[in-house]
């Protein structure tokens, strides 16, 4: 099945939030579907980040890279301080 997930949806499954629904969780966990998301809703976080950083944690690509055995490059100057062999910072 493909899957389109709304942003609310989106940030709650990258910080394991316990809003996120069970029936969700089990939908996006499940290796049959295909996961999708709308350039929007990249849009959206990045809204919802700038005016609340303080209310969004963004490390999704930190865990993305470490699960899939690639190398995130990033320049946030916050992301060494996780200290993860996954992470180059340039």
């Amino acid at each position: 099945m493909k899957l389109l997930l709304d942003t609310h949806i989106i940030l709650w499954a990258l910080d394991d939030n316990p809003k996120l629904p069970n029936e969700a969780r089990a939908l996006i966990m499940d290796m049959k579907n295909e996961i999708y998301y709308s350039s929007a809703s990249v849009w959206e976080t990045t809204i919802k980040y700038m005016s609340r950083p303080d209310k969004i944690r963004i490390s999704g690509s930190r865990a993305q890279a470490k699960a899939d055995g690639l190398r995130f490059v990033t320049h946030d100057s916050k992301i060494p301080f996780y200290e993860e062999e996954c992470v180059i910072v340039v």
